[in-house]
């Protein structure tokens, strides 16, 4: 949560909507040059934030939506990917993942699995992994 429980993007759609109006004649607030000249540099410092928030939800939607049914192979066992989700906690991402395997994985599977996630990555993951055995 941001400033007052407002996200940055409700802020910058909150802008964005007063300064169109006050553009487009239906607000008395802005009459002079100066006042639209703030209220355009006001959604200009906002807008870089919003353009890499939106970024990385497309970033990490677009990976969740890579996983699903993906097979991994580790240590000649196949690991296939069901419902992948990244997330934020404190200052870490965090992939909570169901995993469907047909034989019994080791710790270094795991590892092996661990690192082939990471590759994907710039910053370091927490990964849990529910494991699901499949006949």
């Amino acid at each position: 949560m941001g400033v007052l429980g407002l996200e940055l993007s409700d802020v910058g759609i909150l802008v964005a909507a007063t300064l169109t109006f006050r553009v487009l004649g239906y607000s008395a607030a802005i009459k002079s040059r100066r006042g639209l000249g703030y209220a355009v540099l006001a959604l200009a410092m906002i807008t870089v934030p919003l353009y890499f928030t939106y970024d990385d939800i497309v970033e990490k939607l677009q990976w969740e939506r890579s996983w699903q049914k993906e097979r991994f192979l580790v240590n000649g066992k196949y690991i296939i990917v069901r419902d992948a989700e990244i997330f934020r906690q404190r200052d870490r991402q965090v992939v909570r993942m169901d995993i469907l395997a047909r034989e019994r994985l080791t710790r270094d599977d795991l590892n092996d699995f661990k690192e082939k996630i990471q590759r994907n990555f710039s910053k370091k993951l927490v990964i849990r992994a529910n494991i699901i055995y499949i006949l």
